[in-house]
């Protein structure tokens, strides 16, 4: 049963509707990407904010098809934050509360926020209590009317998307060397000589795996830290502390031994820049901020770019860099943050060739 809090913070904002429309999408999701039996499931949103709350309606679909599913799920509701901000402590308690082998949920609006005790990597504490979750981030950045485009993006041909992202795995995996260029003026080399990429499609089923929903990219780190260099035109949208911005002008993004040195282009870069210096304030290991710790493809055929990472970087057509942290994914680049910066229409090769996304 929702909370009596909870169902009225739904009815007032008129969400329950909202949030029952894409129950079916959510009940296809569990039996097709989680794959529950008995596990505990905590479900994590928060309230959002004026014209701005899909956060709270999606995760409410996902406790009703819990619910209609006979799944033992419990839902939080808490404030947003950002990163650098902490999770609110009821929050922090439930997680720490679930037996080892639960199953855990997130819908936020921008990030879960620091866990106090439970350390400062969501991953790593999810693999350290053979949890599994999936989350996403950054939801508001969507206005509440787009609701219904990002369950299209979730309401996919799973055997589909894992079959596609795969074949593009195997070709990275067999890789020493890709080459992104655009007509825009992207024009980048990354090595990833023995490198193993990830297809982000939405398999979560063994104890300590996760990743995003909506699924629908394959992402690889760079081999080392410094073998990345060129330029990237960022043209769909920039990524930063608050959230996400769709560019009405592209920033330029120049990348030496695989750190970004400079930007042009549009003052949007400014949240990015200031987003840097605030990372690095912070951080035990400021040299890694500005890293280049990522090259993802988006392979989502359903996802449109509307101004949220979770959204933009999926989205067929389109590529991600991203700065910071991939020691999650198995790089050895150790950093508080990533942000990913996503443009559109890479033509990409591998050792010369042409890959067919």
């Amino acid at each position: 049963m929702l909370s009596d809090e909870v169902r009225r913070f739904l009815e007032r904002h008129n969400l329950i509707d909202m949030a029952k429309s894409s129950v079916k999408v959510s009940e296809r999701v569990f039996k097709e990407c989680v794959v529950p039996k008995r596990e505990r499931i905590l479900i994590i949103g928060d309230v959002g904010a004026s014209n701005r709350r899909i956060s709270p309606a999606l995760a409410t679909s996902f406790y009703l098809a819990a619910k209609n599913l006979k799944l033992n799920a419990d839902l939080f509701l808490q404030t947003p934050v950002i990163s650098g901000q902490k999770a609110n402590e009821a929050v922090v308690g439930a997680m720490d509360k679930l037996d080892e082998n639960s199953i855990i949920l997130m819908f936020l609006s921008s990030r879960l926020g620091e866990m106090g005790n439970l350390g400062n990597s969501f991953r790593s504490f999810v693999k350290s209590r053979n949890h599994r979750f999936m989350s996403a981030p950054s939801l508001g950045c969507l206005e509440t009317s787009r609701y219904a485009d990002l369950i299209k993006a979730i309401d996919v041909d799973y055997d589909d998307i894992r079959k596609r992202g795969q074949k593009l795995k195997e070709t990275f995996d067999s890789g020493s060397e890709v080459h992104v260029t655009t007509k825009a003026g992207t024009d980048f080399t990354m090595s990833i000589d023995g490198v193993n990429a990830i297809s982000n499609t939405a398999e979560y089923f063994s104890p300590g795996s996760g990743g995003n929903m909506p699924c629908g990219e394959v992402y690889m780190h760079p081999k080392g830290k410094e073998n990345v260099s060129g330029k990237v035109v960022v043209d769909v949208s920039l990524c930063y502390r608050e959230g996400t911005r769709l560019l009405k002008r592209p920033v330029t993004l120049f990348l030496e031994n695989g750190e970004l040195v400079k930007m042009s282009g549009s003052p949007e870069g400014l949240y990015l820049r200031d987003t840097i210096t605030w990372a690095e304030s912070r951080s035990k290991n400021p040299e890694n901020v500005k890293k280049v710790c990522e090259l993802g493809i988006g392979i989502n055929k359903q996802a449109k770019c509307f101004g949220a990472t979770i959204l933009d970087e999926k989205s067929f057509g389109t590529a991600h860099i991203a700065f910071g942290s991939n020691f999650w994914f198995g790089g050895p680049i150790y950093a508080l943050t990533h942000f990913d910066q996503v443009f559109r229409s890479p033509k990409i090769e591998v050792d010369g060739k042409v890959v067919k996304v």
